[in-house]
């Protein structure tokens, strides 16, 4: 018999990331629709944070009749999906190489179950947990006992200062629940001495100064892209090729010690690889800017960590040793002639830096059908430790992970990547699997780790 295929044209344009259900265990009840799901942020223009679900029915005999329909708006706990505007932003340690978060859809799977007198839907995706860019993940069981889907419990795990994103959940046949994820941790500045991310919605912001020698193009406060908020600081190039040397200074500051960090993007073909008609330089100015002379100290080049084109890309310089005593500003120094736009964002100087310790790493999280709602009381279980931290231009990471349960046994196995040495693209894949014993249901060890790379 041909192979048939029914086709729906997307009748919302919002409807991206929207996942269909999967099925675990029996099959659902006969005429069920298949179910699919997405979330909503309401700083996205919906009414409040929700899920929305729709369901697909497909009718062989006269496929005209099928149908793909919303049929849920439901209304969640309040969430933050937006992990620096979309730009890379988790942190790993030994580089400034950040990988994607993906916050912006629902992560595989949307696992289905049937129990006889309910259904249920398991789901995840990451948030930032705190309001700092700081990744966490939500996670929901929706059930329908007849009258609708309706969320049953939800969380955000996020037990501590690491980031976790990527993940995956599952439920099993007697309704325990196991999440899988990748963890990570970044440096972390100690005693910020200058926090600058140019929110205040003005270039130079507050304290800061301008050196302006070209009349058409300098330091300007601009949006759209910024890598956090709302705001960053750019130049253009100047069309009419007048050369630019265009100075931002932050503010008098009295240091002794110092890392300088911050994030900065601009385009690889202008300004370094191929023609280096354009640089972002930075000095430390003691007195009055000397042009580049005198009592200035040069520090190095941002345009040195950029990762790609147009990509937010994070540099630290130590200021300790060139430190000359006495008060000293910053300064972010556009240099180009016929170059390209350049732009800063999230500045900060901090006393000290102190290296992140966790290595993208694969991790899980558990809970009973007897726990208390909304909780994921058995712990966090590490399934691999990573040694070593992915720095590939494009950031992603995973595209997905997996948790799912065997059929036979009732044990979870979760596919996921990790590192064991810092490369571009060297991943490996570690498969594990892990079950709750019965009847006690306690976590059952030791883990079957099945390691392969591909």
């Amino acid at each position: 018999q041909p192979a048939q295929m029914v086709y729906f044209d997307d009748p919302d344009p919002s409807l991206a990331g929207m996942l269909p259900s999967d099925l675990d265990g029996p099959p659902p009840p006969a005429g069920t629709p298949n179910f699919f799901m997405q979330f909503g942020d309401d700083a996205w223009g919906f009414p409040q944070d929700q899920l929305a679900i729709w369901q697909a029915h497909v009718d062989w005999a006269t496929p005209s009749n099928s149908t793909f329909s919303q049929s849920a708006v439901l209304p969640t706990a309040p969430f933050d999906s937006n992990m620096c505007n979309g730009f890379n932003c988790i942190p790993q340690p030994s580089t400034n190489a950040e990988v994607d978060s993906i916050a912006d859809r629902l992560m595989y799977r949307l696992a289905y179950r049937n129990f006889g007198t309910h259904q249920t839907m398991v789901a995840n995706h990451t948030v930032d947990a705190d309001g700092t860019n700081h990744a966490g993940i939500r996670w929901y069981e929706l059930r329908n006992s007849g009258q609708g889907w309706t969320i049953y419990q939800q969380g955000t795990y996020d037990p501590d200062n690491l980031h976790r994103w990527m993940g995956s959940i599952a439920m099993d046949s007697q309704g325990n629940m196991a999440l899988g994820y990748s963890v990570s941790s970044g440096d972390s500045c100690e005693q910020p001495l200058l926090n600058q991310g140019f929110e205040g919605g003005t270039v130079p912001p507050t304290g800061w100064n301008l050196i302006q020698t070209n009349q058409n193009q300098t330091w300007l406060i601009d949006y759209g892209y910024a890598r956090d908020g709302t705001y960053m600081a750019s130049v253009y190039y100047d069309p009419a090729l007048v050369p630019q040397d265009e100075i931002l200074l932050t503010q008098s500051l009295g240091l002794t010690s110092g890392v300088l960090q911050f994030y900065s993007l601009g385009s690889l073909y202008w300004c370094r690889d191929v023609n280096d008609n354009c640089d972002l330089e930075i000095w430390i100015v003691k007195g009055a800017w000397d042009g580049g002379a005198g009592d200035d100290i040069f520090v190095g080049l941002a345009d040195g960590d950029w990762l790609d084109t147009y990509t937010w890309s994070k540099s630290s310089f130590d200021l300790t040793p060139l430190l000359p005593g006495g008060p000293v500003r910053i300064a972010f120094r556009y240099v180009g002639l016929d170059g390209d736009v350049i732009a800063l964002d999230d500045v900060e100087i901090c006393s000290a830096v102190v290296a992140g310790t966790i290595y993208p790493s694969i991790r899980y999280a558990a809970r009973l059908a007897s726990d208390p709602l909304n909780t994921l009381p058995q712990g966090e279980h590490s399934i691999i430790e990573g040694s070593g931290s992915q720095t590939h231009s494009t950031g992603r990471w995973g595209d997905y992970s997996a948790m799912s349960v065997d059929p036979k046994n009732d044990s979870f196995w979760y596919t996921q990547e990790y590192y064991a040495t810092t490369s571009s693209a060297g991943w490996q894949t570690r498969v594990a699997s892990f079950s709750f014993a019965k009847p006690m249901g306690d976590l059952q060890g030791p883990y079957i780790l099945l390691l392969g790379t591909d």
